[in-house]
């Protein structure tokens, strides 16, 4: 009897590892079978991603077309309305699909690439850190040499509520620019009061802001300023894979740090207009403390 039982239990075991190691490629296999790769990106997110006449547009997706092309797939992408956080978009295109949108994506972009985060949304496998984004302030040109917000105090400042810059802007400081302060349902809404003279800085991400500017950037300087009291200047972006899709993820780990190694990346940001800033770790470790975007 303890024999046959022995026997019974290490057939199941053989059994759950060949499931385990099936659904672990089943992802990969199903792409390869079809040659289309699904890749999420958010829409309206200039300028990472969009949709101009009907066609995806943008820095994510020139990265996107490149993993697909360094893979050997063509490429469908997903542009997709953010939800309430971004761990609701990751279980929505990446680890679980959503009840109305159906199925999930093969592989999302520009996700946060923070190791709290990562631990916290295990479903899905961050990696492939490719760009860092920072806070930075666009302002007119007669404040180009203004090196501290707190000199901005008798200034508007445009923010898009509920962001990074808008919190700090009512916080720093003691409140000190609270009045000082415009808020923006949306960058893009920012960006044109300050086109119009209507605020004489904007406060936001720094590859968000020169996006929104566009063919006028050079009208105005965007860079980097001392924020005192701000947790943090900062951000990587990576991408997002179903945590059991283990070929996958490797797959895609390897083609994007060959596209890092070539350059491919600089390169799609700086055609778009668009500073690159690499980020600050190639590979992301959930072991190592970090602050939490």
């Amino acid at each position: 009897m303890l024999a046959n039982s022995m026997r019974i239990v290490c057939s199941l075991l053989v059994l759950l590892v060949a499931m385990a190691q099936g659904a672990t490629a089943e992802s990969l296999d199903k792409i390869r079978s079809r040659g289309v790769i699904e890749i999420a990106v958010y829409e309206r997110f200039v300028p990472y991603s969009s949709e101009v006449n009907g066609q995806a547009h943008g820095v994510d997706v020139a990265i996107g077309r490149a993993l697909a092309e360094k893979l050997g797939l063509k490429v469908r992408f997903r542009l997709f309305q953010a939800d309430e956080s971004t761990s609701d978009d990751l279980r929505n295109q990446v680890w679980k699909g959503h009840h109305i949108g159906g199925a999930a994506a093969d592989v999302m972009l520009h996700v946060p690439a923070d190791p709290n985060f990562a631990r916290d949304n295990e479903q899905a496998k961050i990696l492939a850190p490719y760009y860092r984004e920072t806070i930075a302030v666009a302002r007119y040109p007669r404040l180009k040499n203004t090196i501290s917000v707190d000199q901005l105090e008798a200034e508007k400042i445009g923010a898009e509520k509920l962001t990074l810059a808008s919190d700090y802007l009512a916080a720093a400081m003691g409140g000190r620019l609270r009045d000082s302060m415009v808020l923006f349902p949306s960058l893009a809404e920012a960006t044109e009061a300050l086109r119009q003279g209507k605020v004489a800085a904007v406060m936001g991400p720094r590859g968000e802001l020169e996006g929104q500017l566009g063919a006028d950037l050079g009208k105005f300087h965007v860079g980097p300023m001392i924020l005192p009291g701000l947790p943090y200047d900062g951000w990587d972006v990576g991408v997002a894979v179903k945590a059991t899709y283990t070929q996958l993820v490797e797959a895609v780990d390897r083609a994007m740090s060959e596209l890092y190694e070539e350059g491919a990346f600089k390169r799609i940001f700086e055609a778009q207009g668009i500073t690159y800033r690499p980020p600050s770790v190639r590979k992301l470790s959930t072991s190592s403390a970090a602050r939490k975007p």
